[in-house]
């Protein structure tokens, strides 16, 4: 008889496809790593049904999730292992935690962030957004919850800071799309017109809101268009401002850290909603030339961070001229 070497993942995938299921979806929620006690906790969803796995690698939690969704599957009438057997399945100890099946990330997830965006710039894909889902718990025990999105792909990640549950929902994100690069980047190619405006009828179309929020703004007319990148940059050398300032705020990509970036240059921003259907957000700066970035969405939340996005790329181009 021939040794069956079919994993849990391999014949719950199969399952899926000859029952014409969607696929099993993977979702990260716990990770602990980079010392002798790793920890990986993965949830999988398929055919309505949830299962958890944790082991000592992300593989071997994914194949204890695979497998209990089969047994749970199973119970159901719906997987016969005489039909598609897998190999035995031996559950390997993780690493003990002080609170079980917490989905709170203890360990500094690596910065994922920006390769996620090298390789959607690189494959002509939109770049990834990155949306608060939830912010719980006591002061000294903060969980946050990140929702990251390209196009209809998302992922969500938990984490102790804000920082540390973005970088896992991008480091899940990258693993998630490597697989399917060039089919994305024909269905949903980079969109490119979302760009820093200064475009005098945007500007004059949220005016009157700016100026409730920051006053009678005079704008420097004696600056020419080409210059306005500059803006920035003198602010910081008037308040003597480096990158380094800067450098941990751009990282996180919140309107939290946003106002601590402007805090610093003595500069404020407001939201402005041109439109409900699709939803079109601008931000703007209250910079003496004019500084308007704008999205598109289905949603407010989604066109928010999209346009936030955009705010951080350009003032990351800009701190560093």
């Amino acid at each position: 008889m021939s040794k069956i070497t079919k994993t849990p993942a391999m014949v719950l995938q199969e399952l899926a496809t000859q029952k014409g299921f969607g696929p099993p979806t993977y979702e990260i929620i716990f990770s602990k790593s980079g010392t002798h006690e790793n920890r990986f906790d993965y949830k999988v969803r398929v055919a309505g049904v949830e299962a958890m796995g944790i082991g000592t690698s992300k593989q071997i939690s994914k194949h204890e999730a695979a497998h209990n969704a089969l047994r749970m599957l199973e119970e159901m009438g719906i997987y016969n292992p005489a039909e598609m057997p897998l190999q035995e399945f031996k559950k390997v100890p993780a690493a003990s935690s002080s609170v079980p099946h917490s989905p709170i990330m203890v360990a500094p997830a690596p910065n994922s962030i920006a390769p996620l965006k090298d390789l959607c710039l690189d494959n002509k894909i939109n770049d990834p957004t990155f949306i608060l889902i939830s912010d719980v718990g006591p002061p000294h025990q903060r969980e946050f919850t990140y929702e990251c999105r390209i196009d209809s792909i998302r992922t969500v990640a938990t984490g102790s800071t804000k920082k540390m549950a973005k970088q896992l929902a991008a480091q899940e994100m990258m693993e998630k799309i490597k697989d399917v690069l060039p089919e994305l980047a024909q269905s949903c190619p980079r969109q490119t017109e979302e760009k820093a405006i200064c475009d005098s009828n945007i500007v004059e179309e949220v005016h009157t809101e700016y100026n409730d929020l920051f006053g009678q703004i005079v704008f420097d007319k004696s600056v020419k268009v080409e210059d306005y990148p500059y803006a920035i940059k003198k602010l910081m050398e008037k308040f003597e401002r480096t990158i380094s300032d800067f450098e941990q705020d751009l990282l996180e990509e919140t309107e939290e850290s946003l106002q601590r970036i402007l805090d610093k240059l003595e500069l404020k921003y407001f939201k402005y909603k041109l439109q409900d259907d699709p939803v079109a957000m601008t931000i703007t700066l209250s910079t003496d030339t004019p500084f308007t970035t704008m999205a598109v969405a289905d949603d407010e939340a989604t066109a928010t961070a999209k346009a936030l996005s955009t705010v951080f790329q350009i003032i990351n181009l800009y701190t560093r001229l």
